[in-house]
């Protein structure tokens, strides 16, 4: 019995030491495992903290997804027509102009990019139509041009900006008329700026790439000063007027609305869309302005004010040459109405016209409109 109970024990403590040797062994597996999970995690973690850190953006390009290259995208027309056109502030009608973008790492003036965070970059533009009364020319970082001169080929350039502190690169689109404005015919330059380092944040074929900045730059051509678009009297606008109805027409009339449209810079900023003189003359033996239109008692009330300044005056002139002028201040795409009664000798002139072409331009340039120099 003594024998037997000593071979138990000692059974006994080698599978306690097998079963301790095991636990050894998995703890140590385990163990190693948790390391390198939490090696992974971190490295993975670490990952995703820089990525959410990461700033790439632009003054003028907006960010786009679901585009994987540039030249597929250009197969894209509704995406295309779907982009930020960004164009001049100015007026421009002859020369050169150019346009500029810049490339960030930041989002605002406290978020940017860590000293340790240097991103690397492609800009590619993409000529979208044919050149027409100018030639274009991407103008890079350091003043150096390059030309822009055939349709859908994209032109690359790369460049880095530096993490620590709020950066940018400037780049533009140098568009230079080669003719009169009248000439020129507006082409659109895409353009598509994106990181290509660090290499976690780059993935050219992915359409979720959510660092993808695009737009497109486009001259816009304005007039500097402001012109007639159109001067007539009302009833050349109604039904049945003309070469041989004009004189019936007319004689049905006691008085009749002039109306003046002006046209000129649609850019409206302090140097470009000032107010310019209209002067408006007309014949006063046949018509006489309506001394209640807003106008002509503008320029009856302020004619002689010497406090308003050369810029704020509306005149009215009595010409030597049976005429008299009002000269109102107006900015382009204004709508200027003024009635008109006849005068004591108009019925009698009317009489003596015939229904035909001369008679009918005696009528209407009883009035003009011009702008004033």
């Amino acid at each position: 019995m003594n024998i037997k109970k000593k071979l138990k024990g000692k059974n006994n403590r080698k599978r306690i030491i097998h079963i301790a040797v095991m636990l050894v062994v998995v703890c140590a597996i385990a163990g190693s495992s948790l390391l390198y999970a939490k090696y992974y995690a971190s490295r993975y973690n670490k990952g995703i903290t820089v990525a959410s850190n990461l700033y790439f953006s632009s003054d003028k390009l907006k960010r786009s997804t679901g585009i994987t290259d540039i030249n597929t995208f250009l197969q894209d027309t509704d995406g295309i027509n779907k982009l930020s056109i960004f164009t001049n502030s100015g007026a421009w009608s002859s020369g050169t102009l150019l346009l500029t973008f810049a490339v960030q790492n930041f989002e605002n003036s406290i978020l940017y990019n860590d000293s340790n965070l240097d991103i690397d970059y492609k800009v590619e533009f993409v000529l979208l139509d044919a050149p027409v009364g100018a030639t274009y020319n991407i103008v890079d970082t350091n003043g150096n041009k390059i030309p822009l001169t055939t349709v859908n080929t994209p032109v690359e350039m790369t460049g880095t900006v530096k993490g620590g502190s709020l950066n940018s690169n400037t780049y533009g689109v140098e568009i230079t008329m080669t003719g009169q404005a009248t000439d020129y015919v507006q082409s659109r330059v895409l353009v598509m700026a994106y990181p290509i380092s660090p290499d976690y944040i780059y993935r050219p074929a992915d359409e979720s790439q959510e660092y993808r900045l695009l737009g497109i730059l486009q001259g816009h051509t304005t007039e500097a000063k402001m012109s007639i678009d159109s001067a007539g009297f009302k009833v050349q606008e109604e039904s049945g007027y003309g070469t041989s109805t004009w004189k019936t027409k007319v004689s049905d009339l006691s008085g009749f609305m002039y109306n003046v449209k002006t046209i000129g810079d649609v850019v409206v900023d302090s140097s470009t869309a000032s107010k310019q003189q209209v002067k408006i003359t007309w014949d006063n033996r046949y018509l006489q302005l309506d001394e209640n239109d807003d106008n002509y008692l503008y320029a009856n009330e302020h004619d002689s004010d010497a406090t308003l300044s050369e810029d704020e005056k509306y005149i009215k002139v009595d010409n030597d040459n049976n005429t008299s002028s009002v000269i109102i201040m107006a900015l382009p795409y204004t709508s200027i109405d003024m009635t008109f009664y006849k005068g004591t000798e108009f019925d009698t002139e009317l009489s003596t016209k015939s229904a035909n072409d001369a008679g009918r331009q005696w009528f209407e340039g009883l009035v003009t409109a011009e702008v004033v120099e």
